[in-house]
């Protein structure tokens, strides 16, 4: 009998629980020699009718900003160890669809030659769908790029500044990390269900004042609680998320998305509107609001009774992976210049280079994924057996990741260092008719993916990450 559903609650086992205490204990024993600073910058495209058309990136080709909902932003953390060849980190979360490796590199040779130096620098995206075309995919008409190479830059240099103010604002702090979950907040809206409702926060506060620094909060979802047919430009869901964060406990909120494929959204989901008990009408702002909010109430809540945590010793470690483009679609956009300078083949002329990366703060890990993979490779429950009309319905299991990285709590932060679209297991993979589960059309995903190589090559690079000293 084919499973159809797997609920992924890594928070709610004892074991688990049990497992973070122990870490806990151990970390706080060590003492804190952590030091950690914060800082945002906006990246709202300018919008007027007279000026450079935005094309808003996510749905549909021919949507062109209107107006601007609510800012962008490029929201930097950086973590020092202090101890003697302790390690400096940074962390940029930008609200954008994604930002492709090539932007990444440049936003990280910028900070070398600006004399900021880090052990690791880590750019990932919200993946808002109502912001602008930073890819290419989503210009006036399909096969014309929407992307503006100045644009892009402008947010490189953001992105840089964020940094370079974060690392110069390094204080002494303490550090709080807190388990939590999310039940009915997030759905899947492809078969198999597989959800990750985990919610993963780190708080950081002045040791010296207590003051809050920043909260950095990690959850898979995408951000598309608007129609498609909306062309205001906003962070869609990460707005309101953030600024209750920063509302209530203070610093800079940072969200950080996780495993959002399969798909893992906001669409389907019913929530009851805490000001007027009615429930809440989709496709619409307050829908976007009241999800964001509920997800930084249980962040809060979650936070204000954790244990102190200890993130260091910081340790980065990184591998680039090479990935065939078996998409036809994306060879041809990027063949006739859809990506601009931003995606080019290897030499073989048909691989694609991006790179996946583990982070250890302490006892946790952050498993950097390049694009948007989906839950059932990060935690297990790819479809066994598989749908007999699947593609590739004998192809082995791609061993799961989280099953393998280092003891202690771990986050995923999805769309790190690029954005290779949906990371697939193969034998659900399934473009050709007769389609699985007796559907007269292909389910969303294999259109913005890569091609079903990529699955195998990501969860193998980050089992060999693991396994290293």
């Amino acid at each position: 009998m084919s499973r159809a559903w797997v609920q992924i609650v890594a928070a709610a086992g004892s074991g688990c629980l049990a497992l973070l205490a122990g870490c806990v204990a151990e970390s706080v024993s060590r003492g804190a020699r952590v030091e950690v600073g914060a800082a945002t910058r906006t990246i709202t495209p300018r919008v007027t009718p007279d000026g450079k058309a935005v094309w808003l990136a996510g749905f549909n080709p021919h949507r062109q900003a209107t107006g601007v909902h609510d800012d962008l932003f490029a929201r930097a953390l950086a973590i020092r160890d202090t101890a003697p060849g302790g390690k400096t980190i940074a962390i940029c979360v930008v609200d954008l669809v994604g930002f492709f490796r090539a932007d990444v590199l440049e936003v990280r040779s910028a900070l070398e030659t600006r004399g900021v130096r880090l052990d690791a620098v880590i750019v990932t995206s919200t993946h808002t769908h109502s912001g602008p075309d930073t890819m290419g995919l989503w210009g006036p008409m399909p096969g014309v790029t929407g992307l503006d190479a100045a644009y892009n830059a402008t947010v490189r240099d953001r992105c840089v500044d964020a940094i370079a103010e974060a690392v110069s604002k390094l204080r002494p702090a303490t550090t709080r990390l807190a388990l939590s979950t999310t039940p009915g907040l997030v759905n899947d809206s492809r078969l198999p269900r597989v959800l990750d409702e985990r919610l993963r926060v780190l708080a950081f506060d002045d040791a010296t004042t207590g003051a809050p620094i920043a909260t950095f909060v990690n959850w898979s979802c995408h951000p598309e609680c608007l129609p498609r047919t909306s062309t205001a430009i906003t962070a869609d869901l990460c707005a309101p998320l953030v600024a209750r964060i920063e509302r209530e406990r203070g610093g800079i909120g940072i969200f950080a998305n996780g495993a959002i494929g399969g798909l893992m959204t906001p669409g389907g989901v019913r929530v009851t509107d805490p000001r007027t008990g009615d429930v809440v009408l989709e496709d619409t702002f307050r829908h976007a609001e009241v999800i964001g909010e509920a997800v930084a109430g249980l962040a809060l809540d979650a936070i204000r009774t954790a244990p102190r945590f200890d993130p260091t010793p910081i340790r980065f470690r990184s591998r680039e992976v090479d990935i065939p483009l078996e998409n036809d679609l994306f060879r041809g956009a990027a063949a006739i210049g859809m990506f601009g300078d931003r995606v080019k083949l290897l030499p073989n002329g048909r691989d694609l280079r991006t790179e996946v990366g583990l982070l250890r703060l302490g006892e946790a890990t952050l498993a950097c994924i390049p694009g948007e993979i989906y839950p059932e490779l990060m935690f297990g429950g790819v479809q066994d057996p598989a749908d007999p009309a699947a593609d590739f319905p004998s192809a082995p299991i791609e061993s799961a990741i989280d099953p393998v990285l280092p003891r202690g709590p771990h986050f995923v932060l999805g769309l790190a260092n690029d954005e290779i679209g949906y990371i697939i297991p193969r034998r659900e993979w399934d473009s050709k008719p007769p389609f699985a589960y007796g559907r007269s059309s292909a389910q969303y995903g294999e259109v913005n993916s890569v091609g079903p190589s990529a699955a195998a090559a990501i969860c193998e690079a980050l089992r060999a990450l693991s396994a290293e000293p």
